[in-house]
């Protein structure tokens, strides 16, 4: 509580989303999204779900307005309360930037086998990073693509499948994760 965690409420608010979309209700899917989003960034390890729905033609990406609209709505209490417009934007480029230093930071992923200066934020720390990145975009589009070539069908099981596969793969291929 110190450290303001609220891991469980964005888990249960990607938790709801996936719910959603598997009973194709797109509309609270985004909303559910949005919501894990203005609570946290790592949301974004289930993006590859609504990509292998897009490319299914079960999911439509003008739904993600909704979750956007759904996150700004969130922003109103701070910007009523006199934050400043970027106020509420600040915590996500803290998110995104503040693990730079470091590839890996106990996290058990791919990156825990290198072994990089951790003090500063070197060549090697941005090439293996800018590596992570790429391949982390790739591998998500290698799921999606293999899942939709294949003709899998777009069902409850295969969406809960495929969120769960999205949770464990995404961390593990992306960079700077964290314990």
């Amino acid at each position: 509580a110190v450290w303001g965690q609220c891991d469980i409420c964005y888990a249960t608010m990607i938790l709801m989303s996936v719910y959603y979309l598997m009973d194709k209700k797109q509309i609270k899917s985004m909303i559910f999204f949005g919501l894990g989003l203005a609570f946290k960034l790592q949301v974004v390890f289930i993006l590859p779900l609504f990509g292998f729905a897009w490319f299914r033609k079960s999911f439509k990406i003008r739904y993600f307005l909704i979750a956007f609209a759904v996150l700004i709505l969130t922003f109103v209490p701070l910007w009523i309360g006199g934050a400043n417009f970027a106020t509420p934007f600040i915590p996500y480029g803290r998110q995104v930037g503040g693990y730079t230093s470091s590839i890996n930071l106990n996290s058990t992923n791919m990156y825990a086998f290198f072994t990089l200066n951790n003090q500063a934020y070197n060549e090697s720390t941005k090439l293996l990073s800018t590596f992570g990145m790429v391949l982390t975009v790739a591998v998500s589009f290698v799921l999606i693509s293999v899942l939709s070539f294949r003709r899998v069908k777009v069902t409850p099981k295969s969406l809960f499948t495929v969120a769960t596969f999205s949770v464990i793969l995404v961390p593990f291929v992306m960079p700077h994760m964290h314990d």
